[in-house]
């Protein structure tokens, strides 16, 4: 069962590229504007290591958007990955309209700095933290409905 479940997971696209997403940063990696921006905050406990985390992230969608010009679905998920994490760790202090937290202007300044923001478009989302997470739910589920489809018509005996 575990194996199944493991290649169940491995198929579904968000949860690829969401883990991806949550991996660590490496010692070596260039911090200087999550260090200025910290300074800014220093009432978020926990901002320096998140920024770290979104400043690997975003150099690496960079990356990959190097090679891949015009698929702008990772920019998507980064965007779905970003606000989901900041309501996870309670980091989005407006529950009405999440895009007008105090956090927000410094993800902003984090983007800029970053010279890649051209690439990928920081999406504000005016809704609640409720309808977001819903929003991002059916996302997930649209780019991961082939997979799963894909596992029922496999799988009809043991589902993973």
């Amino acid at each position: 069962m575990d194996t199944c479940y493991d290649e169940f997971k491995s198929a579904l696209k968000s949860y690829v590229k969401y883990e991806f997403f949550n991996k660590p940063v490496e010692e070596d990696f260039e911090k200087f504007k999550c260090d200025e921006l910290s300074v800014k905050l220093p009432m978020i406990k926990g901002f320096k290591k998140f920024c770290y985390m979104l400043s690997k992230n975003i150099k690496e969608v960079f990356k990959s958007l190097e090679y891949h010009q015009s698929s702008q679905e990772i920019c998507e998920f980064l965007n779905y990955w970003l606000y989901d994490a900041l309501i996870k760790i309670n980091f989005v202090n407006d529950e009405e309209n999440i895009s007008e937290s105090s956090i927000m202007d410094k993800i902003s300044e984090l983007l800029d700095a970053s010279n890649y923001n051209k690439k990928c478009d920081f999406i504000k989302y005016s809704i609640n933290k409720t309808d977001f997470m819903h929003m991002k739910e059916l996302y997930d589920y649209s780019k991961n409905y082939l997979a799963i489809q894909s596992n029922q018509d496999n799988h009809r005996d043991q589902q993973c």
